[in-house]
């Protein structure tokens, strides 16, 4: 498992810079996988979930 203290420190970075392009995405099975690498189902999963949430920030997201 993962230690839950380093997404909760990368989100408080996140939100310290006060930079709306800097986004912080924790996988819906974030640390309760495959224990080592992920197989490759679950690399198809991460996959979908990193594309929706690419796609829910919208096209503007590609513009400076």
């Amino acid at each position: 498992s993962t230690d839950p203290g380093w997404d909760a420190a990368i989100d408080q970075v996140c939100r310290e810079t006060h930079d709306p392009n800097i986004l912080h995405l924790t996988y819906r099975r974030n640390g309760t996988a495959t224990p080592g690498h992920p197989r490759i189902s679950e690399h198809r999963e991460m996959a979908d979930e990193l594309v929706r949430f690419i796609k829910n920030l919208g096209n503007g997201i590609w513009h400076a």
